[in-house]
């Protein structure tokens, strides 16, 4: 009984609707593990996403200033296409740590622009106030 207990637990955690920040931040960490398939290495999965939280949620509370600083619509949309230009985003948002050595991506410009797409989906998010 104890067992069936902490599996109903488990699920309906599990079930739990995702704010903006952590449905985005996890996307971007699984399309980036999945860019970067390895067979000798993998990507873990919850460190990263737990590592990246507080860049997208920065983003998400911008988009939340802006909005309550009177941006206009069109404003908002040029703050978000410059967050969409990948090459803003710096090396260190495309590096890998394996064994306490740092190492770039194999393929930084499609990290690079997964990050891209997911940071811009936040800023635009916490501007018209979605969860």
């Amino acid at each position: 009984m104890k067992r069936l207990v902490s599996a109903l637990a488990l699920l309906l955690c599990a079930c739990a609707p995702q704010g903006s920040v952590e449905r985005h931040t996890t996307h971007a960490v699984h399309q980036i593990a999945d860019a970067n398939f390895d067979p000798n290495t993998r990507m873990l999965l919850a460190d990263s996403i737990r590592v990246m939280r507080p860049g997208f949620q920065a983003v998400y509370q911008a988009g939340v200033k802006d909005r309550a600083a009177g941006l206009s619509k069109a404003q908002m949309e040029e703050k978000a296409a410059c967050l969409l230009k990948p090459e803003n985003l710096p090396d260190e948002a495309v590096t890998h740590t394996f064994l306490g050595q740092t190492y770039l991506a194999d393929r930084p410009e499609k990290e690079r622009k997964i990050l891209a797409d997911a940071l811009a989906a936040t800023y635009r998010d916490g501007y018209e106030g979605r969860p």
